[in-house]
Parts: C-alpha cells; sequence; structure tokens
C-alpha cells in the first residue's frame, strides 16, 4: 500500500498543508512532552493543579481522536 501526497507550493494555501504535513511529527511530540510534563508535575510534585490540566488536556486529546499509539512510534 502507498499514498503520495503532492503540493503545489506556489500556492499560498498548499504551502500552508505542506508545512502542516511537514511538522506534524513535531507537533505530535510537543503534545506528548506536555502530556508528560504534566503527568510528571502531578506525580512527583504532587501538584493537584497539574494533574486537573492533565486531565482536560487527555479530555481534549479523545476529542479530536488523537491517541499517542498511533502517532507516537
Amino acid at each position: 500500500m502507498k499514498a503520495t501526497l503532492e503540493f503545489n507550493l506556489d500556492d499560498a494555501d498548499d504551502e500552508i498543508s505542506y508545512t502542516r504535513c511537514f511538522r506534524a511529527k513535531d507537533m505530535a511530540l510537543l503534545i506528548w512532552d506536555f502530556d508528560n510534563y504534566l503527568r510528571g508535575e502531578g506525580k512527583y510534585n504532587d501538584d493537584p493543579i497539574a494533574i486537573k490540566h492533565r486531565e482536560e488536556f487527555r479530555s481534549m486529546l479523545e476529542k479530536y481522536n488523537i491517541n499517542f499509539d498511533t502517532i507516537i512510534i
């Protein structure tokens, strides 16, 4: 199975789409790092605000169907 994405980089909208695709892994890693930061603050510093924010953050990830097991390999 193969997929090919094609962008016209002379077109401003296509250039934005290309950049989004190209930087998607970086964004996924940022989300992963932030989730782990909140986890650490809640677990090791016993920060109730971090725990609350991580729960809300996880809820947002679920709302957008973002699952680390499928994007961080």
